[in-house]
């Protein structure tokens, strides 16, 4: 076979390799700026929620009541509402997040199913409820982020899905069908 044959067959197969990937960038870059960043990212079933001050409380328990043997461990320590409840939010050394309820000095973090349903329903504006619940341990493609975290799925047109963080109680991430 000629140089030039075996060239310009390599040439057509390159040329369809590369003109089909041109195709799809374009198609996506349509896609992209046809449709709001805010819907692809979910943010459009968010319900903002403001934060609250703290008010005077009752019984608060001092930082140094909750964790006496590790007082040099902890880097920020913030005083907030997690739902409606006064919280402590500890950040330590080694990058962990504890929380505790500011009234009683209980730990509450990691946070438990019912709660992490709770936090959810609190952000997704709709009336859609929840439909599953679970601790996610292993990495998915949706979430990239610290690991275990709850994955709550909702029950709506977008198949709208958010993730909660065991450790702070913080909505993680919101996913939906334009995102995916």
């Amino acid at each position: 076979m000629k140089l030039s044959l075996l060239a310009r067959k390599w040439h057509r197969w390159l040329t369809l390799i590369v003109g089909a990937q041109l195709f799809l960038w374009t198609l996506s870059g349509f896609y992209m700026s046809l449709v709001p960043i805010e819907w692809i990212r979910s943010e459009h079933l968010v319900e903002k929620i403001e934060p609250k001050i703290v008010s005077e409380l009752s019984h608060s328990y001092m930082l140094t009541e909750l964790l006496p043997n590790k007082k040099g461990s902890v880097i920020e320590a913030r005083l907030k509402y997690l739902l409606d409840k006064p919280i402590y939010e500890l950040h330590f050394q080694d990058k962990s997040v504890a929380l505790f309820d500011a009234k009683t000095g209980e730990k509450i973090s990691p946070i438990g199913r019912r709660l992490a349903e709770e936090v959810a329903v609190s952000h997704f504006k709709g009336d859609s409820k929840p439909q599953s619940v679970e601790l996610i341990e292993d990495p998915v493609i949706e979430f990239r982020g610290k690991y275990p975290v709850w994955k709550i799925e909702f029950d709506n047109n977008e198949a709208t899905t958010f993730y909660v963080s065991p450790d702070s109680g913080q909505l993680k991430a919101k996913r939906g069908t334009l995102w995916r």
